[in-house]
């Protein structure tokens, strides 16, 4: 939608959730962010990856949408859920303020 003074501009943030694997989430974000990077910078954010080295595809596929490299908080190379994939790499299960702590 269009403003008297131009064009409305993207959202200060937005969290795209989805409740299983292959449901699209990562590929309804990197359109997005790539749509809203036309319009100026943004950033794509994969917060916890799993099954795949680090960074982790979802992270390179935000990135490059997003005109960026990859970011992510934390990435493991077991394909499950982020807490099982830390316990199994011997990690504790991460909690919100230790990824906001970095």
């Amino acid at each position: 939608m269009a403003t008297p003074s131009g064009p409305e501009p993207h959202p200060s943030g937005i969290f795209v959730t989805g409740t299983d694997t292959g449901v699209g989430k990562t590929v309804v974000s990197a359109a997005l962010a790539a749509a809203w990077a036309q319009s100026g910078p943004v950033s794509a954010i994969k917060p916890l990856a799993t099954g795949s080295p680090p960074p982790g595809e979802d992270a390179a596929l935000l990135g490059l949408a997003a005109g960026h490299g990859p970011k992510v908080y934390r990435c493991w190379p077991a394909a499950c859920a982020p807490p099982r994939a830390a316990q199994a790499a011997g990690e504790p299960s991460p909690s919100p303020p230790a990824l906001l702590a970095g």
